[in-house]
C-alpha cells in the first residue's frame, strides 16, 4: 500500500487507509463526466457476491440530461483480462449525482484468489440536439479503478 495513493494530492498514503484504491486519469478530452467505483464490502470470499457502487456525475454547462456507457474491466488477480467484463448505460440528470448499484457475482475461480483490479470507463455518449453548440460535445470520458480482494474458501481466518 505505501506505493499507492488514494490522495488527491498524489503523495503516497500512510497510516488508515482505505481499502479502495482510485486512480482517476484525464483522458484529454473534454471531461463531461465524473466517475467512481466502489464494491461492499471491499473483500469477500469467493464466490463473493458485493454489491457495486458507480457513482456518476456530469460536468458540463450549460446542465442538460446527458447518457453515459458503462464499462466495467476486469484484471482477475491471477493475471486474466476482461476488458468488457460488465457494460450498460446510465441517464445522467443534470446537478444531482447519479448512483447506479450493480449486483454481481466474482466467481470461485483459483484467478480471483488476492486483488482483483475492476476498471471502469465512463463515455459521454449523449445524442443530438444536447450534443450540439451550446451544449457539450459527446466523446467526454471518465475513468476509476477499484481493488476487490478474492479470499479463497477456506483460506481465511474466521471469528470465534
Amino acid at each position: 500500500m505505501d506505493e499507492l495513493t488514494t490522495r488527491v494530492s498524489g503523495l503516497l498514503d500512510y497510516g488508515t487507509v482505505d481499502l479502495g484504491y482510485h486512480s482517476p486519469v484525464n483522458s484529454g478530452s473534454i471531461r463531461t463526466l465524473w466517475g467512481r467505483i466502489a464494491t461492499t464490502p471491499p473483500a469477500g470470499i469467493l464466490p463473493a457476491h458485493p454489491r457495486f457502487w458507480l457513482l456518476i456525475r456530469q460536468q458540463t454547462s450549460p446542465a442538460v440530461e446527458r447518457t453515459a456507457a458503462i464499462n466495467i474491466g476486469l484484471r482477475a488477480a491471477g493475471g486474466p483480462y476482461y476488458p468488457n467484463w460488465r457494460t450498460g448505460t446510465a441517464t445522467i440528470t443534470p446537478d444531482v449525482d447519479t448512483l447506479e448499484i450493480w449486483n454481481m457475482v466474482l466467481p470461485d475461480s483459483w484467478s480471483m484468489v488476492g486483488e482483483n483490479q475492476l476498471l471502469l470507463r465512463l463515455v459521454d455518449i449523449t445524442p443530438p440536439p444536447y450534443n450540439l453548440p451550446p451544449y457539450q460535445p459527446s466523446g467526454g470520458t471518465a475513468t476509476d479503478t477499484f481493488i476487490f480482494t478474492g479470499i479463497e474458501p477456506g483460506g481465511g481466518t474466521t471469528a470465534d
